[in-house]
């Protein structure tokens, strides 16, 4: 069995909503319904979907086709993330998402700390990464950040780096250079001045941390980021 995840919650959304459902049932474990298996197809390939309450509503997209292409945002992953396994609690689900602006290394964290079991979110597109614009002042930012914190049982975890010519050379080295790649150590400086300001304020809600990666290799960023999201 083929196992994915999605490390974006909107993607995983819309991805479910192309599915055709025909049969679901619970998911048992010492007597208790700790999730829902869902029977569904894409097109004509066998997709199952498990959805653990008890571990943030893990998800995963599990197939026998070979041959199937992921929707946008599906990671492969590997028989660490079998059911039994999942049971027998060797997956963590911090409920951290990484944020920071493009270059700063959350695709290849998010998917080394995949390998070692946990599970973090890339990017949170309903709030932060809606405000996180130049054309939003900062007072507005604050005041829909400070809301969503309040309201939320997510923790955001902020990536920057204060090495502007790392920055650009990661974003440089990309096949593909988007808009937003090309301000990205605009999009880093504004990361660090918005915390900093929620900081001053008080508003951190012991759900909004900071990491700064300047200088760390690729491994080092991961295992920091690690420290944070398991302690």
């Amino acid at each position: 069995m083929l196992n994915y995840v999605s490390t974006k919650r909107e993607y995983l959304k819309d991805y479910l909503e192309t599915l055709k459902l025909y049969r679901k049932e619970d998911i048992i474990y010492k007597n208790e319904i700790i999730g829902r298996k869902a029977y569904c197809l894409d097109n004509d390939i066998q997709i199952e979907v498990d959805c653990y309450f008890n571990l943030n509503n893990l998800t995963i997209i599990r197939t026998d086709n070979e041959e199937y292409t992921p929707r946008k945002g599906l990671i492969k992953v590997s028989n660490l993330y079998d059911q039994e396994n999942i049971i027998n609690g060797l997956i963590t689900v911090p409920n951290f998402t990484l944020e920071g602006t493009d270059g700063i290394g959350k695709t290849s964290a998010i998917e080394g700390l995949l390998t070692e079991g946990i599970v973090c979110f890339d990017r949170n597109l309903d709030v932060i990464c809606k405000y996180m614009l130049f054309n939003v002042s900062m007072t507005e930012r604050i005041a829909r950040y400070k809301k969503y914190l309040e309201n939320t049982k997510d923790r955001i975890l902020f990536l920057v780096n204060m090495d502007k010519d790392e920055i650009r050379q990661r974003i440089n080295s990309r096949d593909i250079i988007s808009d937003f790649d090309k301000y990205a150590v605009e999009y880093n400086q504004l990361y660090y001045e918005t915390f900093k300001e929620m900081e001053k304020k008080d508003y951190l809600n012991d759900k909004l941390f900071l990491l700064d990666c300047t200088n760390l290799s690729m491994e080092e960023e991961k295992n920091k980021i690690k420290e944070i999201v398991l302690r």
